[in-house]
């Protein structure tokens, strides 16, 4: 009954804090997209704003579905991304509690991933692919640590499911399947599942590529282009950089991204390296997976020169869970009587 109230002051919560984002107009890639879907656009030579349709069909099948149901409205859109950050806040809740059973830690972890989602400097008005695709892979994730932790066979199933329709939303988030397959190969060997969850992220693209009406230009020679763009455009010489004011700079990305790192909040980003210490000698399952997700994250944003906000997304869902353990075992250390010095002089005081 508690954890039905918490969900229920979050929820409240998250629209306080996001009611403001409601009446802003599309920028952007949410012009671009809403173009789109509005018009029915679906040509895959069709281009505006530099997205090809054809390399990000989910987010115009989630336009058209929201489209279907609720009529042409910007502010529909907007209010399915304030239900998914929501939603997406439970998913991070539960992730901890299915691995841990602490639910203080996942009261922590969720309350900072809706809170940390908000903050202007990851531009939370935006609808990009990466907000939209954010519920489908803390999903996967989700649904692997409930197979571990026990659960039915089929779950390596919708896991990769999950994965997979993310994947349609920014192909970049195939990255997830390295830890996920990971996790079924060397941390818990499971060969059935493994090929489980292969199929289940093929399985969106599989449909896409034979019951839609561009499904023939998808293929190895699409994904194969799409890679070499994604290192010209990033690699290549002679680009500018965005920052939060949408004002362009010559300075190098990753200056330009620590100042955003840091006034975005910057005791959640040294989170990681304090977690890692403290649990050093108790590098659990899910302690391994945890960094491994955090790897991935840092990873996408090192591919894509951390250009947007955006890119960002993938890290920070570990990152909260990792903020989230490390207060919980901190609270329950001072519940227990121990002074504040004890406990911050004892590095291993999570474990």
């Amino acid at each position: 009954m508690i954890v039905v109230i918490y969900f229920l002051i979050l929820f409240i919560l998250n629209y306080l804090i996001r009611r403001v984002y409601f009446v802003q107009p599309p920028l952007g890639d949410d012009g671009a997209f809403l173009y789109y879907s509005y018009f029915k656009h679906r040509e895959s030579k069709t281009e505006m704003a530099g997205h090809i349709s054809i390399l990000k069909p989910g987010i115009y099948f989630l336009y058209d579905l929201i489209f279907s149901c609720s009529g042409r409205s910007f502010k529909a859109i907007k209010t399915f991304s304030f239900i998914s950050n929501f939603l997406t806040s439970i998913i991070i809740y539960f992730i901890i509690f299915s691995m841990t059973g602490d639910q203080l830690a996942g009261v922590f972890a969720s309350a900072f991933y809706m809170f940390y989602l908000s903050h202007p400097n990851l531009e939370p008005w935006g609808e990009t692919s990466e907000r939209h695709q954010e519920i489908f892979i803390n999903l996967s994730y989700l649904v692997t640590f409930l197979h571990i932790t026990g659960g039915p066979e089929y779950l390596p199933l919708l896991s990769g499911l999950a994965l997979g329709i993310s994947s349609t939303f920014k192909i970049i988030a195939v990255l997830n399947l390295f830890p996920l397959l990971l996790s079924y190969i060397i941390l818990s060997p499971n060969l059935p599942a493994s090929l489980l969850l292969i199929s289940g992220f093929l399985f969106p693209w599989i449909l896409i590529r034979f019951f839609t009406p561009n499904g023939n230009q998808i293929n190895i020679k699409t994904f194969r282009n799409l890679i070499a763009s994604v290192l010209i455009h990033n690699f290549g010489k002679g680009d500018q950089f965005h920052t939060p004011s949408s004002v362009t700079s010559t300075e190098p990305w990753f200056k330009i991204k620590l100042k955003e790192l840091f006034l975005a909040g910057p005791i959640l980003w040294l989170i990681p390296i304090a977690f890692i210490i403290t649990n050093f000698s108790n590098f659990s399952f899910f302690n391994v997976m945890l960094t491994l997700w955090l790897l991935v994250g840092i990873i996408t944003i090192i591919l894509q020169k951390g250009r947007y906000s955006q890119y960002y997304y993938n890290a920070i869902a570990p990152i909260c869970i990792m903020s989230g353990i490390i207060l919980s075992g901190l609270w329950h250390n001072l519940s227990d009587g121990n002074s504040i010095i004890a406990i911050v002089s004892d590095p291993l005081f999570i474990a």
